[in-house]
């Protein structure tokens, strides 16, 4: 400890940093990452020209800037949400926390070095509040990602823990720092509390929530309008209905620019009865349109209209919320207090029986009287049967033959639920009302869209178009083999290239020579075997007897929300999963199937949607190939085919014969390279010369990517007896996300090898 009064140089290095902590705090204020890290790199340059330290024994100062230049680079990753991306070859599902953390221990190491009660003592510490605030923030955002059936008032609970984090952020340097947390974390807490008051039927409440995001998000986003009053600025290009496409892009603030339309449109379908009188229609539809324009948000009440106008046999379209598990009296969701303040004799009554119980938030068609009280919804001769369909302990379908009618249910949030009545007795059920029941059921947000792969999206376009036009679509289908042409090709080349530049003209002794052919040769047929073999062989597809039939198909799609492209069982209420599982339970025990894995719920087998079939132990669908593989790896654009159980084995004789091949070509046309040099036959030679220098660089590329991080990747996966898919997606084996197929490093090489 260094307890001597400081030195003008000293301080004035002190004011530098301090001005420099103040200069990055206002660049992360406007989302300019690059720029305040850029920053921080500037001045420890220039710190490192005299000296990073203050004295001999205090090197924090030099410390402290180290990790604000890594605070910078990890806010950027999460703000752009990249802890809950999908990695294709490594999976660090913490690896911005672990990041975070280690950002943490340093600042916390360098704080025992310097004396207690010091300038740099303090910023250290604030620093390392910040960090684990945002350890914090990314737990909070992987449970709302990953949580199905959400518990929002605990998530709002968590969020008002984050809120108090700001409290220790006391230096003035770091305010625009602290700032920065607190808008984010605010904002977010506003959403949920949004988000609780909507479904919970408090008008009130959610009204005043909705001012306080739009006032939260202006502050928020203010500054960086400001900073992009020259360019394309990401707030005015979500705002302003720009259509620029350079401006700042960030996950993190497009999800909660679209949570907030999101809430909005949910408020707007929930309470569009209550606001009915109070309002202009047009205004709301128009609000609603802005929205959905600006911030791709679903518009549930134009849904629900252009449904119920589209079909002549639906009488009414109902949302109503189930309030029989609540004492407090209900008096309507417009009601705030008596309609006389000052006459307690006019109080207003509260509902009573079924009008409290269930009482109605939308109906469809509208009936209402502009500049008119609300009044409760009386649907006297159909609220007896809506009761007893919501009760029915997950019914989704119920006839009436008394009042020839049917009714369809689904729930929409914890208790509100959706009800359409139609004329006449139904044979079966109507895929479409359940279908669109089932997409009105996705007002549970998704965080972040886990979207597919470059090449899938190429893939799936290609065989769509297939299928209208079956020529074009024949020879698009085969072009997809260009990577494997461009294999061929660079293979070609390298025959040219070491049998005539490094072996005929540039190598000077026969038998070196014989023995390099030889050798490139014997590695050439064995990495074109292997390579052959992995193309021709067929994809291990799942055998039919893991196909369902269509009964067991359509109960599950009954059962499973639908989003009017495919199904998603992550959305499925508790009710569903629970019916899910048993239908999938009874169709494993008719056809003795017995599998070990399940989904990330932890008890529902696993079963695709789109091939129809359950999924045996350590099966995937493949987007790109449009069907389930068997012990799926990945789909490889390099090979245009699956790596799977079939062809694992040879994809990594592959990958070993094609970088022995590498290496021995890299080393030996080395000596070729030298002797062009040597030999001074500048003329004469220097088309061998340059034919080698281009093998060499290519093959030094190819060494390092992709082939030399394919060849590493799966040198571990190997060992671990795991698959690419399986790193990126956890199995859950009988329901252990801690369980592997790890059986040991040789029992493992003996299974992918077949070694007996």
């Amino acid at each position: 400890m260094n307890n001597s009064s400081p030195t003008p140089s000293q301080n004035s290095r002190e004011d530098e940093i301090q001005e420099l902590l103040n200069e990055f705090g206002k660049c992360l204020k406007i989302f300019r990452f690059d720029l305040a890290k850029d920053l921080v790199d500037e001045f420890r340059a220039k710190l490192g020209q005299t000296n990073c330290a203050i004295n001999a024994k205090d090197n924090s100062w030099s410390l402290l800037m180290q990790s604000l230049a890594q605070i910078a680079v990890a806010d950027r990753n999460y703000y752009q949400l990249s802890f809950l991306l999908p990695k294709m070859f490594f999976r660090k599902e913490d690896g911005l926390q672990r990041t975070y953390a280690l950002i943490a221990e340093d600042l916390k190491n360098a704080a025992q070095n310097v004396a207690i009660g010091s300038v740099s003592e303090h910023l250290l510490s604030q620093c390392r509040h910040y960090v684990n605030a945002r350890i914090q923030m990314i737990q909070l955002y992987i449970l709302l990602a990953n949580t199905a059936d959400r518990e929002w008032e605990e998530l709002t609970r968590r969020a008002k823990i984050e809120t108090e984090q700001t409290r220790r952020f006391s230096h003035p340097n770091l305010l625009a720092l602290a700032n920065l947390y607190q808008d984010e974390v605010d904002l977010l807490y506003l959403l949920l509390k949004l988000q609780c008051s909507i479904v919970d039927g408090n008008l009130v409440k959610s009204v005043t929530a909705l001012k306080e995001v739009k006032d939260k998000f202006d502050k928020w986003l203010q500054p960086s309008e400001a900073a992009a009053a020259n360019r394309a600025g990401f707030a005015s290009w979500l705002f302003k209905g720009s259509n620029e496409k350079t401006a700042h892009k960030s996950r993190l603030i497009t999800w909660l620019i679209q949570f907030k339309a999101h809430l909005l449109a949910k408020f707007t379908l929930y309470y569009c009865d209550s606001l009915g009188p109070y309002c202009n229609p047009t205004d709301l539809d128009t609000i609603l349109t802005k929205q959905h324009i600006v911030a791709n948000s679903p518009n549930y009440l134009t849904l629900c209209r252009d449904f119920v106008s589209k079909r002549s046999d639906i009488e009414y379209f109902y949302i109503l919320m189930n309030r029989t598990e609540r004492d407090e009296p209900f008096y309507g969701f417009h009601y705030v207090r008596t309609q006389n303040r000052f006459d307690q004799s006019q109080q207003v009554e509260p509902l009573k029986g079924l009008h409290e119980k269930f009482p109605i938030m939308l109906r469809l068609p509208i009936h209402y009287e502009p500049n008119s009280l609300p009044i409760p919804h009386r649907v006297d001769q159909y609220h007896d049967e809506i009761a007893q369909l919501i009760e029915g302990n997950g019914r989704k379908f119920f006839e009436n033959t008394t009042l020839d009618k049917t009714f369809y249910c689904e729930r929409l949030e914890e208790e509100i639920y959706a009800v359409a009545v139609l004329d006449g007795m139904k044979i079966r059920e109507d895929v479409s009302v359940i279908a669109f029941l089932n997409e009105l059921g996705l007002l549970v947000l998704v965080l972040l869209d886990q979207s597919m792969s470059w090449y899938s999206r190429i893939y799936m376009w290609v065989r769509e178009y297939r299928q209208r036009n079956r020529v074009k679509g024949w020879m698009l289908t085969k072009s997809l083999n260009i990577m494997v042409i461009i294999q061929l090709i660079f293979l070609g080349y390298f025959q040219v290239m070491y049998l005539y530049a490094v072996c005929w003209q540039m190598l000077e002794h026969k038998q070196q020579a014989v023995f390099y052919i030889c050798v490139f040769e014997g590695i050439t047929i064995l990495a074109f075997w292997s390579f052959m073999a992995t193309i021709m062989t067929p994809v291990a597809k799942v055998p039919d007897k893991f196909r369902a039939d269509a009964k067991t198909d359509g109960d599950l799609k009954a059962n499973t929300p639908f989003n009017g492209k495919r199904y998603l069982p992550d959305q499925s209420t508790q009710d569903m999963m629970m019916q899910q599982m048993e239908i999938l339970r009874t169709f494993c025990s008719e056809r003795n199937i017995c599998t070990m894995e399940r989904d990330h719920f932890g008890e529902r087998i696993r079963y695709c949607y789109e091939c129809r079939l359950v999924k045996p132990d350590r099966a995937h669908h493949c987007s790109s190939c449009g069907f389930c593989v068997l012990k799926f790896d990945h789909h490889c654009p390099w090979i245009n085919n699956c790596v799977h159980y079939g062809n694992y084995k040879s994809f990594l004789l592959y990958l070993s014969y094609s970088m022995t091949f590498l290496c021995w070509t890299t080393v030996t046309s080395l000596e070729a390279f030298v002797r062009y040099f040597v030999k001074a036959h500048w003329v004469d030679d220097l088309i061998a010369f340059l034919m080698i220098a281009v093998g060499i660089l290519g093959c030094i590329c190819f060494m390092y990517w992709p082939l030399g991080e394919m060849f590493n990747y799966h040198r571990g996966l190997v060992v671990l007896n795991e698959t690419t898919c399986e790193q990126a997606k956890i199995p859950r084996i009988d329901g252990d996300p801690r369980a592997d197929y790890n059986i040991g490093t040789l029992e493992n090489l003996r299974q992918v090898f077949t070694i007996v």
